[in-house]
């Protein structure tokens, strides 16, 4: 990868002659006392800061439009990465690794001094076409909705979708962007959740979004989402549910999977005990699942379904 970022660099400076190599290196000095929060002080660092940052950059704008890239496949020897699908498909999640994460200020700084902005979209739009960068992701995620940090204590024990099955908690899938809307209504036993989609690549970002956090964050949302996510999540029958209520879009073919992804999760993360954002809605479901009579409704209904279809 070394030989295809400087290639990445020399197509970047070509991309915006009016400024030069020099004025790239100063603009990381300016910033090299923020750069040095997340990075130890290494030899060469402004070097490799302006390599790696040319390259995301360069690679972004080049994956920016399907007509773009055709034209670049053709023309350019430096779309190596684009002419086999399969290389690129591995970048991008190796580029979501906390490890491999650059600061999204220094992006925006050589981005904007490179003056591409004036006839591209920006790189906050870019990113999140492409990568959904984590330290973007992580600044703007919102947390759940209409709320603020609530002293909802620690994580509680909730039950597994099954068990709520059973007490005849009725699921329904919501769309929106917020995968933190998860609601529940007493009055009427319905647990609204968002829909997820569990493909090759959702473990290695859920990870690394709460290493982030973990690291980074005051407020916790993705890992209290996650821990959650565990709660509802005890058997490949739990994902099941998730999947006939189209909850979750599982396109790994294997509900054991899922099941077995979503319990390993929250291994060695620590838990939020302040301020679990979930907190109310774990005690709903549980004064819901405890209630005697609504898993006597819950067994009457379906004995009742049983008799019809016999």
């Amino acid at each position: 990868m070394e030989d295809h970022k400087l290639r990445y660099l020399k197509c970047f400076l070509d991309r915006t002659k009016v400024v030069g190599l020099k004025d790239y290196l100063e603009k990381i000095k300016e910033r090299e006392a923020d750069l040095l929060h997340y990075y130890e002080d290494i030899a060469d660092f402004v070097n490799i800061i302006l390599v790696d940052a040319a390259f995301v950059i360069e690679l972004l704008l080049r994956n920016k439009s399907e007509e773009k890239l055709q034209e670049e496949k053709l023309q350019d020897d430096n779309a190596l990465i684009f002419k086999k699908p399969w290389v690129l498909q591995n970048i991008l999640p190796d580029m979501l690794m906390l490890e491999n994460q650059l600061p999204f200020f220094i992006l925006e700084d050589i981005y904007n001094l490179s003056g591409a902005q004036t006839v591209e979209p920006s790189i906050i739009e870019l990113s999140y076409r492409t990568l959904h960068l984590l330290d973007l992701v992580t600044s703007k995620a919102e947390g759940p909705p209409n709320s603020t940090p609530k002293k909802n204590g620690g994580p509680q024990s909730t039950p597994s979708m099954t068990k709520l099955h059973q007490a005849g908690v009725e699921f329904h899938a919501v769309s929106g962007e917020n995968l933190f809307d998860i609601q529940f209504k007493e009055n009427t036993g319905k647990l609204e959740i968002p829909k997820i989609e569990i493909h090759d690549y959702t473990e290695v970002t859920l990870r690394n979004l709460i290493a982030f956090e973990q690291c980074h964050c005051e407020d916790k949302y993705i890992s209290d989402y996650v821990f959650i996510l565990d709660k509802f999540v005890n058997t490949p029958k739990d994902v099941e549910l998730l999947v006939e209520y189209e909850i979750v879009v599982n396109t790994l073919g294997d509900n054991n999977k899922v099941s077995n992804m979503i319990n390993k999760l929250c291994s060695k993360v620590a838990q939020n005990h302040r301020n679990y954002y979930f907190g109310t809605l774990a005690k709903g479901l549980n004064n819901y699942y405890k209630e005697p009579t609504n898993k006597l409704k819950a067994d009457l209904i379906s004995s009742v379904l049983c008799y019809l279809c016999f």
